[in-house]
C-alpha cells in the first residue's frame, strides 16, 4: 500500500486557514520568535515589579524569581499557542497518489491484563463499538490473573464481538506487563497495532483518527500517541486537578509535539504503531515506564551498525557477520567505540547500549529470514550482571521477531568473563538453554592464555 501525504487544506484554526502552508522548520522558528517577543514584552512590563522586589531581596535575586515564575512559563505558553495557531494538520483519510481513497488496514489491538475483572468487560465493549472502518482484532494478553478476568474476557468475546471483529485471549504465567505484551506481539501478523490499558475506554472515533494520522505520516513515523483524558473528572477536587493536568499538561503538550512531528512517549494507555518497527526494537522492555523506554528506542538514530564478514579461510565463503557498533555525530561524523564506550561505561549506560544493539541485530535478522548467516555481537560486562534482565528478554525478542536463536551469537570479552566467573557461567547457561551461542572474545588479552583457558573451559 503506497500512501502519499494527504492535502494540507484541513486547518483547525481560523488563523491557520488564512496562512500559506509552511514547512515544519519554518513554523518552528516562527513559534520561537513569537515566544521571544512575548518574553521581551513581558520583561518590559515587569520592570517596575522587578525594581520593587529588588529593594527587598536584591536585584539579581528578583530577576531570577520573576524570570522563573513569570517570564519562562510565559515563553513556554507563547510558544505553545503559536504552535497551535500555525498548525495545518493533514487529512485523516488514507489517500493514494492518485487521490483515490484506500481501504483501511486491519489492526490488532493489544490489551495487557492482570486481575482486571471489574473493568475489562467495559473496556472490550467500548473497543468493539469503535467506528474504525477496517477489520479489528483484539488480543488480550493476560498476565496470570488470579480473579475472573479470563472468564470476563471469554464472555465478552461471545456476547459483544460483532462481525468483522474478534477477541482472542492469550494466558501467560505471571511475569509482568511487558513480557505478556511481548509474547502477544509474537502472534501479531497485521501491519499496524494499537495498545490500550485494561481500564482505557476508547471513544468511537479514537482508533480511526489515530490510525488515519499514522497512515498519512511519512514512513519514518513509527507511532502515534493518542490523547488520554480522565473519565471521573467530576468526582472530587483531586480528579478535577487530574483533568486539568491531562488537558493542559499532557494533551496540549502532545498536540504541540505532534506539530513538530515528534513525541517523547507513545503511552501504553493508547497509542498505535507500525508493527515491524515495534518488533525491530524487541517490543516493550521489562522495566518501569516501559512505554517511554520503547518510544526512545523508536526515536533513536545516533547509533548504527556495520557488518563485518567472517570468512572461511579455506573456501573464502562468508560464514557469518560481526555487528560493529558506530555512533554518528552531527559535527564529527562517524565516531568509533573506543571514543564513546568509555564514557558510556563511566555513566552506567553500557547496558542500555547493549539493549539497542541486541534489538537492532534481531530486527535485521528478522528482515532476512531466508538467509542462514549467523550474526555475532559484543556484550559489555553490565549485561552479565545478575540484575540485568537482558538474558530473560533475548529469548522473548527472538520469539517476537520470529528469528532462529541459532542465528545469533553473543561475544563475551575475556575481561568481562573473569570479573565474576560464576555470574558469567550462569549467563552462558541461560543463553545455551535458549539456543543462543556464546563465544569468548579477546582471548589472552588480559590474563595468561592458559589461565583463561582453564577458567573459562565451560564456554567452549
Amino acid at each position: 500500500m503506497n500512501l502519499e501525504l494527504a492535502s494540507a487544506e484541513s486547518p483547525t484554526t481560523a488563523l491557520g486557514s488564512r496562512l500559506p502552508y509552511m514547512k515544519v522548520d519554518l513554523r518552528f522558528w516562527l513559534a520561537i520568535l513569537f515566544g521571544l517577543l512575548w518574553v521581551g514584552f513581558s520583561a518590559w512590563v515587569a520592570i517596575p515589579w522587578i525594581e520593587s522586589l529588588g529593594e527587598s531581596i536584591t536585584l539579581p535575586v528578583a530577576i531570577f524569581v520573576i524570570g522563573g515564575i513569570a517570564l519562562l512559563p510565559g515563553y513556554l505558553n507563547a510558544f505553545l499557542l503559536a504552535s497551535l495557531f500555525l498548525d495545518r494538520p493533514r487529512s485523516l483519510v488514507p489517500v493514494a497518489s492518485d487521490e483515490s481513497r484506500l481501504e483501511w488496514p486491519e489492526v490488532t489491538l493489544l490489551i495487557a491484563t492482570f486481575n482486571e475483572e471489574s473493568v475489562i468487560s467495559e473496556t472490550l465493549r467500548y473497543a468493539l463499538e469503535s467506528d474504525y472502518p477496517g477489520r479489528l482484532s483484539i488480543v488480550v494478553a493476560d498476565d496470570g490473573s488470579s480473579d475472573r478476568t479470563r472468564e470476563e474476557v471469554g464472555r465478552a468475546a461471545e456476547e459483544l464481538a460483532p462481525d468483522g471483529r474478534s477477541v482472542t485471549l492469550l494466558s501467560f504465567p505471571h511475569r509482568g506487563k511487558a513480557p505478556s505484551l511481548n509474547r502477544a506481539l509474537a502472534r501479531v501478523d497485521t501491519e499496524y497495532l494499537a495498545t490500550i490499558d485494561a481500564d482505557t475506554l476508547l471513544t468511537p472515533e479514537a482508533l480511526r483518527r489515530a490510525i488515519g494520522r499514522l497512515l498519512n505520516s511519512t514512513e519514518q513515523t513509527a507511532a502515534v500517541a493518542g490523547a488520554v483524558m480522565a473519565r471521573n473528572s467530576r468526582r472530587n477536587w483531586l480528579t478535577r486537578l487530574q483533568e486539568w493536568d491531562y488537558q493542559l499538561g499532557i494533551a496540549a503538550i502532545k498536540r504541540s509535539q505532534a506539530i513538530w512531528q515528534a513525541t517523547l512517549v507513545a503511552q501504553g494507555s493508547f497509542s498505535v504503531f507500525r508493527t515491524p518497527r515495534v518488533k525491530e526494537v524487541g517490543g516493550w522492555p521489562d522495566t518501569i515506564a516501559e512505554d517511554i523506554v520503547m518510544t526512545w528506542a523508536l526515536n533513536d538514530g545516533n547509533f548504527f551498525l556495520e557488518a563485518q564478514p567472517v570468512l572461511n579461510l579455506g573456501s573464502g565463503e562468508v560464514v557469518a557477520y560481526e555487528a560493529l557498533l558506530r555512533m554518528n555525530d552531527p559535527d564529527e561524523g562517524v565516531v568509533y567505540p573506543p571514543t564513546f564506550l568509555y564514557t558510556a561505561e563511566r555513566f552506567g549506560l553500557s547496558a542500555e547500549i547493549d539493549d539497542w544493539v541486541v534489538g537492532t541485530v534481531i530486527g535485521q535478522l528478522a528482515e532476512t529470514p531466508n538467509q542462514a548467516s549467523r550474526v555475532s555481537l559484543n556484550l559489555s560486562a553490565a549485561s552479565l550482571d545478575i540484575s540485568s534482565d537482558l538474558p530473560e528478554r533475548i529469548p522473548v525478542m527472538l520469539e517476537v521477531a520470529g528469528v532462529d536463536p541459532g542465528r545469533l551469537e553473543l561475544e563475551v570479552t575475556e575481561g568481562a568473563c573473569v570479573i565474576d566467573i560464576e555470574r558469567t557461567r550462569t549467563f552462558v547457561r541461560r543463553m545455551r538453554k535458549a539456543g543462543v551461542r556464546v563465544t569468548l572474545d579477546d582471548f589472552g588479552g588480559g590474563m595468561g592464555a592458559s589461565t583463561t583457558s582453564n577458567t573459562c573451559t565451560w564456554m567452549c
